[in-house]
């Protein structure tokens, strides 16, 4: 792991599950060494309600989501901004339960797609989504064995 240092703020506003920041940067800090990228950047977990508001508010779309991200872009900073991540909690952990594995392997896999789109990778086009998911996947593999490995799994 290099030593580039990114600040990761972690903040919730949900009581539904408890979520360890320190665990939470260490899964961004990965992706971002695993791209070799710097940059600050914020986390908020959020319930559904708070996150229906976020996605009719900036994406015109009904009810909530998984994980929205909003990238930032200001040229010159010292240390890149690269954006703010928004989790719903509540939403992960049904994405968990239908897809049988625990809120916290759900949680990685949403830092990890955000994070990747906080970097510019997107999933509109086919050959765009096939990028994304791939370079996902690997990363999935990578960071969440590494962490499970190491007992780091929250």
């Amino acid at each position: 792991m290099t030593t580039n240092y990114a600040p990761v703020l972690v903040r919730s506003n949900q009581k539904v599950l408890a979520v360890q920041a320190s665990w939470v940067r260490s899964i961004v800090l990965a992706v971002l060494d695993e791209e070799n990228q710097k940059g600050e950047l914020s986390i908020l977990f959020v319930d559904d309600q708070e996150m229906a508001l976020l996605n009719s508010t900036y994406r015109k779309r009904k009810g909530a989501t998984d994980v929205l991200a909003f990238p930032a872009d200001f040229p010159g900073a010292v240390v890149p901004i690269l954006g703010d991540l928004v989790i719903s909690t509540p939403t992960a952990i049904r994405q968990a339960a239908a897809h049988s594995h625990t809120p916290l392997h759900e949680i990685s896999f949403l830092l990890i797609h955000g994070t990747l789109h906080l970097l510019g990778y997107d999933h509109h086009t086919s050959s765009d989504r096939k990028k994304m998911f791939k370079k996902q996947a690997m990363l999935f593999e990578r960071v969440w064995g590494n962490h499970q490995r190491a007992g780091k799994t929250g």
